[in-house]
């Protein structure tokens, strides 16, 4: 779990946000935009680490002895009610980057 999306998302928002340290005003116009793409980022790690992350384990890696099918699709649903939510707030993080590249 997390062997991909963690490093490279942690990796991405350390990048965004020395990008939006280092290169503060330089143009201002891309300020936002490089805010913009490491909180969005930030979101979607905070977002999988609390959320989804949990709820994914409890399904595929590690399911309770006494889960039943009813648990194992109460926890699908809420984890197919929230993922579309953490793509949208990723791509808005890369649209942001994208534009502060811009800039």
């Amino acid at each position: 779990m997390g062997v991909f999306f963690l490093p490279l998302a942690i990796g991405s928002w350390l990048c965004l946000t020395a990008s939006a340290v280092l290169g503060w005003n330089a143009p201002a116009a891309r300020n936002p935009y490089t805010l913009g793409a490491a909180s969005c980022v930030l979101v979607a790690l905070v977002m999988t680490g609390t959320y989804l992350a949990p709820r994914a384990i409890k399904m595929f890696v590690k399911p309770p002895a006494n889960q039943t099918d009813a648990d194992a699709r109460r926890l699908l649903d809420e984890f197919l009610r929230v993922n579309p939510v953490r793509v949208a707030i990723a791509l808005a993080g890369l649209v942001c980057a994208l534009l502060a590249l811009r800039q």
